[in-house]
């Protein structure tokens, strides 16, 4: 497979996941009022579909194929596989608060650009730290 179509269909799985979550969000996130059960169920979703995508990888070739061959650009770039560490990150940044353009932007606070970057890099390393623990208890070795 090529890195071009393999780029592509990383793009499309990932348009695919982003699509999935956001339907949640607004389907059932946007009814809960509590903000922090929000941002729960909501990680829960992203991290979920997260392992769901490698322990498909690791069983189906043609997906692991996809996952090793895509790039962030069309033929060069950064591996394209950074975007699973990166769509949940993302995803709990859009869960935290009212968005960009209305509670953030360039007058914000100090605060809530702290708050956005400690969300994108505490889920940014859960996300790395899951599929590592997933990764040696499918090899069956130890965590030592």
């Amino acid at each position: 497979m090529s890195i071009v179509e393999s780029s592509l269909l990383g793009w499309l799985i990932a348009l695919g996941w982003s699509g999935i979550l956001y339907a949640f969000k607004k389907c059932c996130l946007d009814k809960v009022k509590n903000g922090f059960l929000k941002y729960t169920l909501g990680m829960v979703l992203a991290h979920g579909l997260l392992l769901l995508l490698y322990s498909a990888a690791l069983h189906i070739s043609f997906l692991k194929t996809v996952l090793q061959n895509w790039r962030a650009g069309i033929v060069s770039g950064p591996p394209g596989v950074l975007m699973l560490f990166i769509i949940p990150g993302f995803y709990s940044i859009f869960l935290i608060g009212k968005g960009y353009f209305n509670e953030g932007g360039n007058q914000a606070s100090w605060g809530w650009k702290l708050k956005m970057m400690a969300s994108l890099f505490c889920n940014g390393f859960a996300s790395l730290f899951e599929l590592l623990i997933v990764f040696l208890l499918q090899q069956g070795t130890r965590f030592s």
